[in-house]
């Protein structure tokens, strides 16, 4: 079971483009011991300032570009 949610974490990670370090949360579903991937979260405090100025930027740019703001790496 551990490996599986090891495997489902990794591919959520590379799948939804993450960068950096990300805590992943399931849920486990009593009876069938089904795997749910429930969100993926930042770790705090692991983006610098520049850092995290640097990804507001880019949000904007994306905005300004597509109408579409995407969600920011703290939220």
């Amino acid at each position: 079971l551990s490996d599986e949610i090891r495997h489902m974490a990794a591919a959520a990670f590379l799948a939804l483009e993450c960068e950096g370090m990300a805590r992943v949360d399931f849920f486990l579903e009593r009876g069938s011991d089904r795997i749910y991937i429930n969100e993926l979260n930042p770790i705090p405090g692991r983006m610098t300032e520049a850092e995290r100025k640097a990804d507001e930027q880019k949000r904007i740019d994306q905005f300004m570009e597509t109408g579409v703001l995407p969600p920011a790496h703290g939220s």
